[in-house]
């Protein structure tokens, strides 16, 4: 499966070059006018600085959910129109919304809550530090799950956090390696000023990793109900063979110099 993750989100994110670089940037006025209008009052102080950053941050996300429809559509490989776009917001204004509150609270945890548990230099301190520690790595990791659920299953807010709670309880290999692989691909992004891969690369990424881990699911709702479920060997091959066949025989080097293939 990771490999054709790797294969099918590089070469349907360069397959869509020029869409992905204008949703970059895009996605990069969005962050730069949150960042540099929090900047921008600073000498007002604190208070003035929050009043600015929360709403960017709103809006982030809000555009952020939006391009993570069009990321949905990427990976299917499938045409779309600037018509869609009153859809794209329609569908995931509320759930994006609650996105960024909880990255607002997450901020909040980071900046206050962790040096006030800090400076307490007491057990109830350390312990609250450590829960605080633990709630942020936990929402750091389901998160890679919510946008794309969101697009391919559930608009539900309540029922989309369970299913993103029960993708990471029954993968943590994988919800790991995304976390890692995902930060990677942040920290060349923040290289490149966020156009490669960027945000529109790294919701890719995980958009394509949810929509090929989802066919273990088909795959074992197949199963009798009496069947050991975790039991079960999953057939990566036979289950992604569709969607290697749609990828092909494509290479790096065929890419860059088809002569040579």
């Amino acid at each position: 499966m990771i490999g054709l993750l790797i294969r099918k989100a590089f070469f349907d994110f360069w397959d869509n070059l020029v869409l992905a670089f204008v949703l970059n940037v895009v996605a990069d006025i969005a962050v730069f006018a949150a960042l540099g209008g929090a900047a921008s009052v600073s000498h007002y102080g604190l208070g003035a600085m929050i009043a600015v950053l929360l709403p960017g941050v709103l809006l982030v996300a809000l555009v952020g959910g939006v391009i993570n429809r069009f990321t949905w559509n990427i990976s299917r490989q499938e045409r779309f129109s600037l018509g869609e776009l009153g859809g794209f917001w329609r569908q995931s204004w509320k759930t994006s919304l609650f996105l960024g509150v909880l990255a607002l609270l997450s901020l909040a945890g980071v900046t206050l809550g962790l040096p006030f548990y800090a400076a307490l230099h007491s057990n109830y301190g350390v312990i609250l530090f450590g829960v605080l520690i633990w709630l942020l790595v936990l929402l750091f990791l389901l998160v890679q799950y919510y946008w794309p659920m969101n697009a391919q299953i559930e608009p539900q807010v309540g029922k989309l956090l369970r299913k993103c709670l029960l993708l990471f309880i029954d993968n943590p290999g994988l919800t790991i390696f995304l976390f890692i692989s995902s930060a990677l691909l942040t920290a060349i992004s923040v290289l490149t000023a966020g156009l490669f891969p960027g945000f529109v690369g790294v919701l890719l990424w995980n958009q394509t990793a949810v929509k090929l881990l989802l066919y273990k699911y088909d795959y074992l709702e197949t199963l009798p109900e009496d069947q050991g479920r975790r039991k079960v060997k999953i057939p990566w091959a036979m289950l992604l063979k569709e969607e290697s066949e749609k990828v092909g025989k494509r290479s790096l080097k065929g890419m860059f110099f088809p002569w040579k293939d």
